[in-house]
């Protein structure tokens, strides 16, 4: 059977949250807190478990990248909390097909062009249901690294049209927890954060990125693994004991959806 039909109550769940709405649609402001509660996540994100890595799975049915714009075959590991995430907003957005959109496009506008490619700083420049809570988890031990992110350059590398970037090249600041020090602060993580990985090289932020769940006083990461090629669950500090180098840092984004105001 296949990973995401495993239990009944799960495909209950994928099916009240993707089909008809039980609610009006409301306006982005309006959706409710409950929306991304950490209860609601960790219920939609474990039918995922076991589901295929495959880098670069989702696109937009059409254009410079014929891929799915929703699937659950496969995921990697920002498809994989983006499309969660709709999930979990799509009764009060209009849908899974407005979340989706909401969830992956500058403006809503689905093209290659518009698509969130970094999610660091995307969502947290646009409307996106989080907020970064990385300096207040570790306001004493906490770093900064600068990045340009150049995604006009990038556009063009990928067939899309550097002119219709929705943003210029530009010069972040982003505040990250040493990964030597995340030790010491994981008790003051919320359950049912998301946990980005920060890389140590020039271009990028985020390296890799998932869902972190407290269960019976361990803090687990819930990700699609490149390396195990598929979605699994696993103690965050046994994943930082393993993984490679290049990773110097998380930050932390609290599920939270008074960011879809901004």
């Amino acid at each position: 059977m296949h990973p995401l039909l495993r239990s009944a109550s799960l495909a209950l769940l994928a099916a009240s949250v993707l089909g008809a709405s039980p609610h009006p649609a409301r306006a982005q402001g309006g959706v409710p807190p409950q929306a991304v509660a950490a209860t609601r996540l960790e219920a939609i994100s474990r039918a995922y478990l076991g589901v295929p890595y495959r880098l670069d799975c989702l696109g937009e049915g059409s254009g410079p990248d014929t891929d799915p714009l929703f699937t659950r075959k496969s995921v990697d590991c920002q498809t994989l909390v983006e499309q969660v995430m709709a999930e979990a907003i799509a009764p009060w957005v209009g849908g899974q097909q407005s979340a989706v959109r909401l969830t992956r496009y500058h403006g809503g506008k689905v093209r290659l062009e518009n698509r969130y490619h970094y999610c660091i700083p995307d969502w947290l420049e646009n409307p996106w249901p989080v907020a970064d809570i990385t300096s207040r988890i570790a306001p004493k031990v906490g770093r900064t690294v600068n990045r340009r992110i150049d995604l006009p350059t990038f556009l063009a590398s990928r067939g899309g049209n550097p002119r219709l970037s929705p943003a210029a090249a530009q010069t972040v600041r982003e505040a990250y927890i040493p990964r030597a020090r995340v030790a010491a602060v994981e008790g003051r993580i919320p359950d049912g954060s998301i946990g980005v990985f920060v890389l140590g090289k020039p271009g990028i932020v985020s390296g890799h990125l998932g869902f972190l769940f407290r269960k019976k006083g361990v803090l687990l990461l819930r990700h699609a693994s490149q390396t195990r090629k598929k979605v699994i669950e696993e103690p965050l500090a046994v994943y930082l004991g393993r993984a490679p180098a290049k990773f110097i840092g998380m930050k932390v984004l609290q599920p939270d959806v008074s960011g879809l105001q901004r």
